[in-house]
């Protein structure tokens, strides 16, 4: 065969590599998919994402608006109906004055929240997930002020049934204990529900113990126990607010609507602290519960951190899957290489059986990092395939030299993938130049391969010319 034919043969078989490839890629995908499944019934068993909100003073309200009602046969008879006129039609639409109760909802001046998260992994399983427990400080200091400019009429605030309503996502995390809000120096068990904002998720309020608008500023503060899984925001609004976030996990990501302002991060944990006004959220400190204030912070918290795990391993395993036409391209042609050379005449079916070997790697790795960390399941996998790569060329190749030229060949590969696994923003760089290493590696040792068949042509043509017959008419 050829060279040029043997050089096809073997970029089919390279190309038909891809399908196991393929197959693992998606096993990669499944078992990911399974480990996510994991972490959320680990989640729904303790509790998930938290984020808090507020907190509010909620001021009820009671207002008369002219509403559109349709008017009842009778009442359209007799013109019963507040508003209507007599005479009309049944079903005719009036505009009737109507009682309607809504809230004012009125946000801090100064707002506060502390929050340490004390980490620990649970396991399902193979699969494990970060959860933690969230010792929460709340200060916030409220004043009246904010009301002069809003479009209720003060004289309407029933105060008497004033309440302040603090919210978590997910109320699981409440677990056993009974928060209390402390207002103005005096402790009140704080009991659920957020009433006229009808928050989803978890929420707890507290009286205000008001009969009439406070003279002064109203002081609040709570301590909160709170459960959660991966993830923790502050969503509060407040004409001035700062949080303040400190955990021992290592490995924070810091995401939300703001970026802190300051961070420190070390092997022994971080600490994070935001600060922000209520110009940020560009909402005014008091309005009505009926326009959904309260629910439109539905959203990722300003301040947001979650406690990743950096090493995913399936996320690994998947980005070294793509390396994989790489390798095998590279080790076929130092293969090829002893093949054109002369030295050894490698068959088809040891291209084969090599590229199977070398698909196999990523599967151990899968298998083995699932059971223990990735670097010591990537050693072992390497270690495992060098060695029966090694064996196999040795009888294939006919010499140890050979074998251990192979074995250095795959040790070197692997030493350059799990350094671009590392080394994510320089991958594509090193990759590049690997690439252009091992072509102009190929086309040196291969510099003279056809100079015979060349020369044999040459002087074939020069014979030809000298009889005057065309080559090809021999």
């Amino acid at each position: 065969m050829s060279i040029s034919r043997r050089f096809l043969a073997i970029g089919v078989i390279a190309a038909a590599l891809g399908i196991p490839l393929f197959v693992i890629y998606m096993l990669v995908w499944d078992r990911s998919a399974t480990a996510a499944q994991a972490r959320s019934e680990i989640s729904a068993g303790w509790a998930g994402e938290q984020t808090l909100r507020g907190p509010w003073l909620v001021v009820p309200f009671t207002e008369r608006r002219l509403t559109a009602v349709e008017a009842a046969p009778a009442e359209a008879a007799t013109g019963t109906v507040t508003g209507a006129v007599a005479g009309v039609g049944a079903g005719a639409v009036q505009q009737v004055l109507a009682d309607h109760q809504d809230a004012l909802v009125i946000a801090p001046d100064d707002l506060h929240v502390t929050a340490r998260l004390a980490p620990e992994l649970r396991r399902r399983s193979l699969f494990e997930t970060v959860v933690y427990q969230a010792d929460l400080a709340v200060e916030a200091r409220f004043s009246t002020g904010a009301i002069a400019g809003g479009d209720v009429d003060p004289a309407r605030l029933d105060w008497a049934r004033a309440y302040y309503v603090l919210a978590i996502d997910d109320p699981r995390g409440f677990g056993g204990s009974i928060p209390h809000m402390r207002i103005d120096g005096r402790l009140v068990e704080a009991e659920p529900g957020s009433r006229d904002l009808k928050l989803p998720g978890g929420a707890i309020s507290a009286p205000a113990g008001l009969s009439a608008p406070p003279a002064g500023p109203i002081r609040l503060s709570s301590r909160l126990p709170v459960k959660g899984s991966t993830g923790f925001g502050v969503d509060g609004h407040a004409r001035r607010m700062t949080v303040d976030l400190a955990s021992p996990w290592p490995h924070p990501s810091f995401t939300g609507g703001l970026l802190p302002d300051r961070r420190s991060i070390s092997a022994k944990g971080f600490a994070a602290r935001w600060s922000t006004s209520y110009l940020v959220a560009n909402r005014p400190l008091a309005m009505r519960a009926s326009t959904g204030a309260a629910r439109e912070q539905g959203a990722p918290g300003l301040a947001e951190v979650r406690l990743i795990q950096p090493a995913d391993l399936y996320a690994q395993v998947e980005r070294s899957l793509k390396y994989g036409i790489l390798f095998i391209a590279l080790t076929f042609l130092t293969f090829f290489a002893y093949d054109v050379t002369g030295r050894r005449r490698v068959p088809m079916l040891a291209y084969a059986l090599v590229g199977l070997g070398l698909v196999l790697f990523f599967l151990l790795l899968l298998a083995l990092a699932e059971y223990i960390s990735l670097t010591p399941a990537y050693v072992l996998a390497a270690a495992a395939l060098i060695g029966l790569i090694g064996s196999y060329s040795k009888a294939v190749l006919g010499g140890t030299g050979r074998a251990l030229v192979i074995g250095g060949v795959l040790t070197l590969l692997y030493g350059v993938l799990y350094v671009l696994l590392q080394l994510e923003d320089y991958a594509l760089l090193l990759g590049s130049l690997i690439l252009f290493a091992a072509l102009g590696v190929l086309m040196y040792v291969t510099r003279h391969v056809g100079e015979g068949e060349a020369e044999a042509e040459a002087r074939e043509d020069g014979a030809s010319d000298a009889d005057g017959t065309p080559a090809a008419l021999g």
